[in-house]
């Protein structure tokens, strides 16, 4: 008889190999809890497109939504071989403000997880595929989510932003992930106090491949408090569309600045670069100054780092070219 890990593997690789191609519109925005109530909010919602075949071409369009009104934006593109990421003017959402052309996806050069909107993301242990991983597993026993019956396996160690130990529901069904607890280590995990769970609230049958359409993530404090909620929602999936070359292929604006990790070149893209209309000059005020605010512990909120909010992708994005050089 096939161990749970067994059924679970070949479960999941019959139904990821079998994608000629999918096409997710997700929205995801924080239900309770704020990262830094001292800061203003950036935004409310965040939007995603996300596109993928199994050539490993990619477009991903991420949109950060104030209201009606988009606040960021940015666009990543993928041949399988080369990489692009565009982002926008946040005074004029169509104009192109700054191109990188590198060697990994959006930000999966500065960590080892796939960059993919829930739930696609959970079908992955760090960037290996789920069922290529659970041979190494270990099995917990069962545990149930949603009123369905899971099995639940431990990858020790694995490497995302941080390294975790992520704990992984699968449902005994389908082999679908309904939740993923994560730990920073073996002994908070035997405490039971995760940085962050995520949870399906839904398991749905979408052509033919189950999806949890509904889920939410917590992120947890140190004292195991809540800290943050997020609700995603998958407005909608497609599977095994074909799709024309060009919706893998970027098109820069005339006069955009683009950063080449290939050539180690910085270029302005050819073309006639519409005229810009400057803004007046500010006056000079005496309110207080700038100041350098330290870095949060990302760990214990992983949502916000799929954000990519417009001056921590330019810095990042500019580290990592620079580190290509």
């Amino acid at each position: 008889m096939n161990s749970p890990a067994e059924v679970a593997a070949k479960q999941l690789a019959w139904d990821m190999e079998s994608r000629k191609s999918v096409e997710v519109r997700f929205t995801y925005g924080m239900v309770n809890g704020e990262p830094d109530p001292s800061q203003p909010k950036a935004l409310d919602t965040i939007v995603e497109h996300y596109i993928e075949t199994a050539a490993g071409q990619k477009f991903y369009d991420f949109r950060g939504m104030k209201g009606d009104a988009i606040t960021y934006r940015s666009t990543h593109f993928g041949d399988g071989a080369k990489f692009t990421d565009i982002n926008y003017d946040s005074k004029n959402i169509e104009s192109q403000q700054l191109v990188y052309v590198k060697r990994e996806f959006w930000m999966e050069e500065g960590s080892d997880r796939r960059q993919l909107p829930k739930p696609l993301l959970f079908l992955y242990v760090g960037r290996v595929p789920l069922y290529k991983a659970l041979p190494k597993a270990e099995y917990l026993g069962k545990g149930e989510v949603i009123g369905r019956e899971c099995n639940l396996f431990l990858f020790p160690q694995v490497r995302w932003f941080v390294t975790l130990d992520q704990v992984f529901y699968l449902d005994q069904a389908t082999s679908v992930p309904l939740k993923v607890e994560a730990f920073r280590d073996q002994a908070s995990r035997e405490k039971k106090e995760p940085l962050w769970v995520w949870t399906a609230q839904s398991l749905d049958k979408v052509q033919g491949h189950f999806v949890p359409l509904k889920s939410t993530q917590t992120s947890y404090l140190k004292d195991g408090s809540p800290e943050t909620t997020w609700d995603f929602h998958v407005e909608s999936i497609e599977f095994d569309k074909e799709y024309p070359a060009s919706t893998f292929t970027p098109v820069f604006q005339p006069g955009v600045t683009v950063l080449d990790g290939f050539t180690n070149k910085t270029y302005e893209a050819p073309g006639v670069k519409k005229a810009v209309v400057n803004p007046p000059k500010a006056t000079a005020t005496t309110g207080q100054p700038i100041q350098a605010i330290p870095p949060r512990d990302w760990s214990a909120s992983a949502p916000i780092l799929s954000l990519g909010l417009g001056a921590v992708i330019l810095i990042v994005a500019g580290l990592l070219w620079r580190r290509s050089r």
